[in-house]
């Protein structure tokens, strides 16, 4: 996480990430991030910042695996949708336009900088792994277990408002026989509860449940992911940063 340009900024792990084969329900298990934690405070979209009081959502302009970008398009609209059904919470979003609308290109590992750490004026950013190599190359994960990873980077300075955060979504995540993409929906719903400040139900900011098989690719998978949280760790004793 990081603090709005023109303030301080604060490095946190991404580290939020959809894996393969578990369970589809997306269970909330409180916040994330929180902005006074003896006040129990949590960092939170606040809907008057916006314009129409709905945080906006911009979407990459590739495909994404199997899927058309209209296709991927209609996934992250269906996730806003449902976020912002929840009849108790006041959490508002739509899809304001694709990443051309902010200044930028398709993204891939080549520039996926120009989305992580960089902040883009606010809202959700999706990016689209079309072939996965954001995911491989960048992240050092298998794209076709690992899903989607999550991250809230850039929140306000003196109060607990979220102002930018970002999903990557794995193409190659998309299996062959779900064309319509009617199973990566859940997955497309769950990274987004990420992007509202909503942890795992079995445990806060948990990438890989205990209780997962053991296999040669799951124990790859972990190896993968405990590198590169060695090189991303961080939280809020993380110092901050003048820009």
């Amino acid at each position: 996480m990081r603090i709005a340009p023109s303030t301080q900024r604060v490095l946190m792990a991404a580290r939020l990430i959809a894996l393969a084969r578990l369970a589809t329900a997306a269970l909330a298990g409180g916040p994330l991030y929180a902005y006074d934690y003896a006040n129990r405070i949590p960092y939170a979209w606040t809907m008057s910042s916006w314009p129409s009081g709905q945080v906006p959502i911009y979407t990459d302009l590739g495909s994404l695996g199997i899927l058309t970008n209209a296709q991927a398009d209609g996934l992250v609209a269906n996730a806003a949708s449902q976020w912002s059904s929840v009849p108790t919470s006041s959490f508002r979003a739509t899809v304001a336009g694709d990443f051309s609308a902010i200044g930028l290109g398709d993204v891939n590992s080549s520039n996926i900088a120009s989305v992580i750490g960089t902040f883009n004026g606010g809202g959700i950013h999706v990016v689209y792994d079309n072939d996965g190599s954001i995911l491989s190359d960048y992240f050092g994960v298998p794209p076709t277990a690992v899903l989607g990873i999550t991250d809230i980077e850039w929140v306000a300075t003196m109060h607990p408002e979220v102002l930018e955060a970002w999903m990557v979504l794995s193409g190659p995540g998309v299996r062959s026989d779900d064309p319509g993409g009617i199973g990566f929906a859940g997955v497309v719903t769950h990274e987004m509860g990420h992007a509202l400040n909503l942890a795992h139900t079995q445990a806060n900011g948990a990438a890989l449940p205990s209780n997962l098989p053991r296999s040669s690719s799951t124990d790859r998978l972990r190896s993968a992911l405990d590198r590169w949280a060695g090189r991303h760790a961080g939280g809020d004793d993380v110092p901050v940063h003048h820009p």
